[in-house]
Order: structure tokens, then C-alpha cells, then sequence
């Protein structure tokens, strides 16, 4: 946890009233020290996919398997490669959440949010740039954090969020179909109008 201790105590409390957005977020969330490495992870992988040489060659493969294997690319490493470091990276969000969440009971851990099915969305919503996660997290976090506040102060169901977070990514991914379908009916009709 993100000082624990001080955040509720005397000192701490006094220090953060002045904020009201700090006092809330310290107070009223779970926020730790994931955050912090996150972001930085998240820097760490940006460098590894646009500024080396193995990111190139992850990037490729990714891009299209065949023209990276023609090109002299090894696919099937590249590809073991890029599985290693999600699987890191997700072994290490999945600790961060579990040891920086307090009190640790199994059924806590048992009743985790879709952590992961939510980091797929955020990804899609970010383009899958490593630094556009950081911005599509907030996004989320900030979502998934005012929805029980939604249900008091409006008295809206906490379902809304989920719609809500359902009609983003809709329309994250109608940008990636709209372009190909438009296209689609324009050959259609240039081959009408032959």
C-alpha cells in the first residue's frame, strides 16, 4: 500500500485535506505502489518495442508473420518471446494487486474485477501503445471508481459503468471496421458502374 500508516493518521490526514482530490483518492482507494510501477513499466516497454532492435522484430512479426519470416525474422522465437513478456507482465500486475490490496483474504482474491478482460479493453482502447495504456487505465480506474458513487449520489445502478465502458470500446473498435467497410462499398460501386 501506498503509506499506509500515515494517510490515516493525525498528520497524514491533516496534510491531505487541503486536496480534496488527493484526500479522496488516498483515503477512499486501494491506490498503490502498482501505479507507480505501471507507469514505468509501461515507459520500459515502450523503449523495448520502438527504440531496439528486438521490438522491431516483435513489431514485425506481429504486423505480419509471413513478410517477418521472408524477411529472415524467427517467428517462433519472436513469438515465444512476446508471450514471456506478457506473462511477465501480467504475473507482476496480478502481485501488485494482490499485495497492494489490504486486508488479503482468499475470497477477496477469489471475487478479482475482470482484471483481466479489462486490461483487454484498455489495450484496445489505447491503440496497444504501451504509453497510451497509462492514459486508457486512468480512464477505466477512473470509471470502475465513480460507479459506486454514481449509485449514491444519482441513484443510477452501478450497471451503467459497464455500459458505459461496453459503448467506449464499441466505438474504439467500429474505427477499425468503418474504414474497410467503406471501402468495400466503394469497390462495389466502381465495379457497378463498369
Amino acid at each position: 500500500m501506498l503509506l499506509p500508516n500515515w494517510k490515516t493518521s493525525k498528520a497524514g490526514m491533516a496534510a491531505l485535506k487541503p486536496n480534496k482530490w488527493l484526500y479522496e483518492m488516498m483515503l477512499k482507494t486501494d491506490v498503490n505502489f502498482g501505479i507507480l510501477i505501471a507507469v514505468i513499466m509501461a515507459v520500459i516497454i515502450w523503449v523495448l518495442l520502438y527504440r531496439s532492435s528486438k521490438g522491431y522484430e516483435l513489431r514485425a512479426v506481429g504486423f505480419n508473420r509471413d513478410a517477418a519470416e521472408f524477411a529472415g525474422i524467427n517467428v517462433g522465437r519472436n513469438i515465444t518471446q512476446s508471450m514471456l513478456i506478457a506473462g511477465a507482465l501480467a504475473g507482476l500486475a496480478g502481485a501488485l494487486a494482490i499485495t497492494g490490496t489490504s486486508p488479503h483474504k482468499i475470497s477477496q482474491m477469489a471475487a478479482f474485477e475482470n482484471n483481466g478482460f479489462n486490461g483487454l479493453s484498455v489495450a484496445l482502447i489505447a491503440g496497444s501503445s504501451p504509453v497510451g495504456c497509462i492514459f486508457a487505465g486512468l480512464l477505466f480506474g477512473g470509471l470502475l471508481y465513480g460507479g459506486p458513487s454514481v449509485q449514491q449520489d444519482v441513484g443510477a445502478p452501478t450497471e451503467i459503468i459497464n455500459i458505459m465502458i461496453g459503448t467506449i470500446v464499441f466505438f474504439v473498435a467500429l474505427t477499425k471496421i468503418v474504414p474497410s467497410l467503406a471501402d468495400k462499398l466503394e469497390r462495389r460501386g466502381a465495379q457497378r458502374a463498369k
